[in-house]
Order: C-alpha cells, then structure tokens, then sequence
C-alpha cells in the first residue's frame, strides 16, 4: 500500500479551521481531522528525548537524535494506518506551528496551512460566545471574585491571556517574527477564503501540488466532530456554506477595546494587511 502525503493545518482560534477542514473534506481523496493530539504527542515525545538521563548518556548523539527523528516520522504516519486509506491526510493541531523544526527534519517539504482574521473578529466572536451563556462562560461559582467576568474589560482579559487565542497568537507572532520556514507555510486569510474562496483554494491546491478540485461552496457537510462540552466558549459546528464575517466588533466590543487590541497586536494587523 502507499504511503499517503501527510499535510497540516495550524490556524488561530475561530478564523474557518473547521469550516476549511470540512471544505476540503468534499474532495474524496482527502482524510480530513478534528482537533488532533497527535501534535501533542510528538511534542511530549521531543520533550522525554531531550531531558531523559538514557538518553543523554549515550555517546552518539547525532545517530541518536536520527533515530529519535525516524521514529517521529514512523509514528506520524503509523498514526493514521488504521484510520484510512486515503492518498492525502490534512491533520489539524495549533501545536503543528510549535514544531516547525521537527517538521522541517522529519520531512524537509512538510506544509502547513494557516487560516488567520483580524482579531478584533476573533475577540468579538468569542464575546459572543460568551453573552451567549447563561455564565457569560467565565463565572466561577466557588470564586469569591464572581463577578469580575461580568465585566467586558475583564472577560477581555481572559480572552488573550488563555488558551485557545493565547497560545495561537503566541506560536504564531514567533514563526513570523523569526521567519521560521515561511515558505513551508501557506498563510489564508478566513475573510478571503469567504469572499473569493475559489481563488483561495487555488491557492491551496498550488501549494499542495495537487490537481484542483471544484467545491461546493454552498452545501458544505459536517464531517468532523468534536468533543464541546468541556470548552467554555468555542464550538465546532460549521455552516452549510461560506458567508463573509460581519466587521461588527465595534458595536459589540466598543471603539477604546478594538484601538487596544489593534495597538497591542500592530505587527500582526501589518503583516497580514489588517486596516485600523
């Protein structure tokens, strides 16, 4: 049997990276993934390597760290023998972005999609998520500061400074600040994707070497499922079709908020061409 090509999808929180995994799901050749573990696990893997005393005391430790990247490589795919045969497989895991060197070894054309938006889009669809809770999702029952998430200023606070934006935005400022294989990286801005998502698929497709195929980009089927009952302000559910993001973050996060998070975050809003 073949070995299926292995590609990777490492977006921010709330930007389309369900919507897209589900999108180029409707291409029968493709495996598409959920939130996957399995970055994580090749990450713990490179963890235990680097800091377990066995290892460190074996005296060839170019062979060894081959090995170690062997082994890597074997697992990713070993991964993913028993879930298909199908010849190309999108795995979908933010941690893909923390490991870029590790790609890079395991397989020197690895490729990552990266679906981005502007990020007062982001914060604004998890407020809404949030006022969409009978808890606004923060309240802790047993806090005795129960009321500090009821404030806009303070859920804001913990929108960037837990995960899921923390950690993605994080990851990512450090790929672009140190240019770290930028070109094993395609960057997909989600509000392009829903207004010319022909052309942005184009793109895809090119980057992948892969011949294109034509989607339908008005009845788009759930195929993925997740686990949501555990989160306390982010689903997966998509809808049946790609619809531009309303820019309504100003009536919902207020003027002062959305000039913060441009201010704090200016080298993003740059580098991917996000207008004040």
């Amino acid at each position: 049997m073949n070995k299926p090509k292995i590609f990777f999808q490492s977006s921010l929180p709330r930007a389309g990276s369900t919507l897209f995994q589900n999108l180029l799901g409707q291409n029968h050749k493709f495996h598409v993934t959920p939130t996957s573990g399995l970055g994580e696990l090749i990450e713990h893997n490179l963890f235990k390597f680097s800091t377990t005393t066995t290892f460190k005391n074996q005296t060839n430790q170019e062979e060894l760290e081959d090995s170690f990247i062997n082994f890597c490589r074997k697992g990713i795919y070993g991964f993913y023998e028993n879930i298909t045969n199908k010849p190309f497989i999108l795995e979908k895991s933010s941690r893909w972005l923390a490991n870029i060197k590790l790609l890079k070894q395991i397989d020197p054309s690895f490729k990552v999609i990266c679906l981005v938006r502007d990020l007062r889009g982001i914060i604004c669809s998890l407020e809404k998520k949030s006022r969409s809770k009978l808890d606004n999702g923060f309240i802790d029952w047993k806090s005795e500061n129960y009321y500090v998430d009821l404030d806009i200023n303070s859920r804001l606070e913990k929108y960037t400074s837990l995960p899921p934006f923390k950690l993605g935005i994080s990851l990512l400022e450090n790929v672009i600040t140190t240019n770290n294989n930028l070109n094993n990286i395609l960057f997909i801005r989600y509000e392009d994707l829903c207004s010319y998502p022909e052309i942005e698929l184009k793109k895809v497709y090119n980057f992948l070497e892969l011949p294109f195929f034509n989607h339908d980009f008005m009845n788009i089927k759930q195929i993925t499922t997740e686990n949501d009952s555990y989160l306390k302000w982010v689903d997966h559910k998509i809808k049946p079709s790609l619809e531009q993001p309303l820019n309504d973050w100003e009536n919902i996060l207020g003027p002062e908020i959305c000039n913060q998070i441009y201010d704090n975050y200016r080298g993003y809003f740059e580098f991917f061409n996000y207008k004040r």
